[in-house]
């Protein structure tokens, strides 16, 4: 069809097997692209894209970053402590005990200020201080917590083959016409036979109304199912010569017999499209006779729509 095709409007006509090429190839990418939309790395990706780019998350990670023992409520306690220790009636506490003055000492100890100064005591002894105060002051803080964990996962993701194809190919979108379209009808004629079930070859009413095949008034031959060949994948449209009588005239009036010499191939989609446009994209490869015109075009009528060859 190309070579046809060319020599009508020039070699800047492309190639058949060119531009098959590059539909499959988009088809191809089109179906990666759909499949890694679902996949769980690009979901999770978009996950944290947004996480890692929220106001919240950059506090946290800032805070993290910043903050210093000094900073945390423990340091707080561990002052008042200090307060404490430096105070008359905690340093006299200590001195009775020193002296063994045990009964003056428990007698000081029922004081709220000792009390306070002992639970205080307690705590900044105790393993949750030490451990808070420890965390607080590693310089490896922020490498230790989630927030950082997260922020690797995002980078690995950022980097990883499917993401950097799947960001590229979204922002380009080579295929968003191709997402405008269902497939409804398709047939790469595999089989040894032409499927009944996809194809009408005669006249649709001819088919629903009588279970027959018949010619319309004006027509110069007759089209049999006989000239359609099946082979690697291909669909033959034979022209032969032949007289056959067949019926003839108007579908809504009388028909009758007449015998034509000549006749050939009327394919249909056995197929309503439901939607008021289509995509078709048949394959031809045209041997065309010495005043021989093969038509190819759509037409529409109340119920449906028909590719006819």
């Amino acid at each position: 069809m190309a070579n046809i095709f060319s020599r009508l409007f020039g070699s800047t006509f492309p190639s058949t097997e060119k531009y098959e090429n590059e539909y499959n190839h988009l088809r191809k990418e089109q179906e990666r692209y759909h499949q890694l939309e679902k996949s769980a790395s690009i979901i999770r990706y978009f996950e944290l894209d947004k996480l890692v780019h929220s106001g919240e998350f950059k506090q946290k990670v800032l805070k993290i970053k910043k903050e210093r023992f000094k900073h945390t409520e423990a340091f707080q306690q561990f002052k008042k402590y200090k307060e404490y220790k430096r105070s008359n009636n905690v340093k006299r506490y200590h001195k009775l005990l020193r002296k063994d003055k045990v009964n003056e000492a428990e007698e000081l100890k029922k004081s709220a200020e000792i009390q306070t100064y002992l639970s205080l005591k307690d705590y900044v002894e105790s393993a949750e201080f030490n451990q808070i105060k420890t965390d607080m002051n590693d310089k490896n803080r922020f490498k230790r917590s989630s927030e950082y964990q997260l922020q690797e996962e995002y980078k690995a993701l950022q980097k990883s083959d499917d993401v950097i194809w799947f960001l590229k190919t979204k922002k380009n979108c080579p295929f968003k016409h191709l997402d405008k379209w269902a497939l409804t009808f398709e047939d790469n004629f595999d089989g040894t036979s032409l499927d009944d079930k996809k194809w009408i070859t005669g006249y649709y009413w001819g088919k629903i109304l009588m279970n027959d095949n018949y010619v319309q008034a004006n027509e110069k031959q007759f089209f049999k199912k006989e000239n359609i060949e099946l082979r690697d994948s291909c669909a033959g449209l034979f022209l032969k010569m032949k007289l056959v009588r067949v019926k003839y005239g108007i579908l809504k009036l009388d028909l009758y017999q007449l015998i034509f010499s000549f006749h050939l191939v009327l394919l249909i989609p056995d197929k309503a499209l439901d939607s008021s446009m289509a995509s078709l994209r048949p394959r031809l490869n045209l041997v065309i006779p010495h005043q021989l015109f093969i038509v190819l075009f759509c037409c529409r009528n109340r119920c449906r729509r028909k590719l006819i060859f």
